[in-house]
């Protein structure tokens, strides 16, 4: 492969803070698929190079500008040096690139809910059906299988911490079913300012987080970030649009750009993020 300098589309705000570090200057390779490369940052969380037309923003993604046959796979060594990823097939230069973050916070209204939430679940149930969706768990309530998780507003530290034990690793795929649920849950739990929605992201997030040791590596990162209230792009967007007023069309693009994410994977966390609002609109 001829060496080639790859632009950077944008950096995610968490990506940048970390990598202005100068002790997170030591990386390595920790997996490598075709259209993302996980580094790893003295810092421990993952730094992944993701291809800008297949990908939106993270927070601590670098999105890189390359071609539609581009393979991270080739990559097997990687370096940083004074604001330049170095490896033996070109460079990725880090200066002055644009730095993501999402719009300001944006809560989802109890009317917001109500208009969307029946459309969603449709969606959800045609995506499932129209790309063969398996997974472990239910992912609607009127389904017939799949093992519900159980989480309600109400629940106390003993349910929750039964629920977390039950769920976190739970499933199969990259990162595994269980998780992207709960990151969907706390999605939802996010979106909101009601008092009940606080409290317990806040309980939830003190008892996940000490499990995190249940799941993989990857799904462990994303997972975290999710339990400190940091999500991706699509994920934003959607909560963006949930805010506004209701148009069937935008809200299904947004939709489409979580469920699509992985073979199941993001239809898990869209699950997980229904349930967050049916049990936000009982407030």
């Amino acid at each position: 492969m001829t060496p080639v300098a790859l632009r950077t589309r944008s950096v995610g705000y968490l990506a940048a803070a970390r990598l202005a570090v100068e002790s997170n200057g030591r990386l390595r390779i920790h997996s490598a698929f075709r259209q993302t490369l996980n580094l790893q940052l003295s810092d421990g969380m993952l730094l992944p190079l993701i291809s800008a037309h297949s990908s939106l923003n993270h927070p601590d993604a670098v999105r890189v500008t390359v071609t539609q046959s581009w393979d991270w796979r080739h990559i097997d060594e990687m370096a940083l040096e004074s604001g330049t990823l170095l490896c033996r097939y070109g460079q990725i230069s880090l200066a002055d690139a644009p730095v993501w973050s999402p719009l300001a916070t944006t809560e989802v209204t109890q009317s917001g809910i109500g208009h969307a939430l029946a459309f969603l679940e449709q969606r959800l149930r045609e995506w499932c059906q129209q790309h063969s969706v398996v997974s472990v768990l239910r992912l609607l309530p009127d389904e017939r299988f799949g093992i519900p998780v159980a989480l309600t507003l109400q629940d106390s530290e003993e349910q929750l911490v039964a629920m977390a034990e039950a769920t976190i690793g739970f499933g199969g795929g990259l990162t595994p079913d269980g998780d992207d649920y709960l990151l969907g849950y706390f999605a939802a739990l996010y979106a909101s300012s009601h008092p009940a929605a606080m409290r317990q992201r806040q309980r939830l997030a003190r008892i996940v987080t000490p499990r995190l040791g249940r799941t993989n590596d990857i799904s462990r990162h994303y997972l975290q970030r999710a339990a400190q209230g940091h999500f991706s792009e699509a994920i934003c967007q959607l909560r963006e649009q949930l805010a506004a007023p209701f148009c069937p069309g935008l809200l299904g693009e947004r939709a489409t750009q979580v469920m699509a994410f992985g073979a199941a994977s993001g239809a898990d966390c869209m699950a997980g993020w229904l349930h967050g609002l049916r049990n936000l609109s009982t407030q």
